[in-house]
């Protein structure tokens, strides 16, 4: 398990955003990683989301999004899901 954190504060907010991220490998033999994204301090009606589609040095586009599996966005409560939708193939709208 693996979790990092990131703190950011904008003259514009009233609060300070925090970003934490957990990652986890329950089932090694799947090759498939877990990974949760926890915004704290959001406090817009929409969150814009986006990964990267390349890697600092490398020319090569490597389109990281299309491994991305069963996408979802809640509360904090998984069984209080928040609508999403994707508008490009690295780009999600919460």
């Amino acid at each position: 398990m693996t979790e990092a954190r990131t703190i950011f504060r904008s003259s514009a907010a009233t609060s300070t955003l925090a970003i934490h991220y957990h990652v986890a490998m329950p089932q090694p033999q799947s090759h498939l990683f877990e990974v949760t994204l926890q915004v704290e301090g959001w406090e817009a009606p929409l969150l814009d989301l986006k990964m990267p589609v390349w890697t600092p040095g490398s020319y090569l586009v490597r389109e990281y999004a299309r491994h991305l599996q069963d996408f979802s966005a809640d509360t904090g409560n998984p069984s209080q899901s928040l609508p999403w939708r994707k508008l490009a193939k690295n780009h999600w709208l919460v």
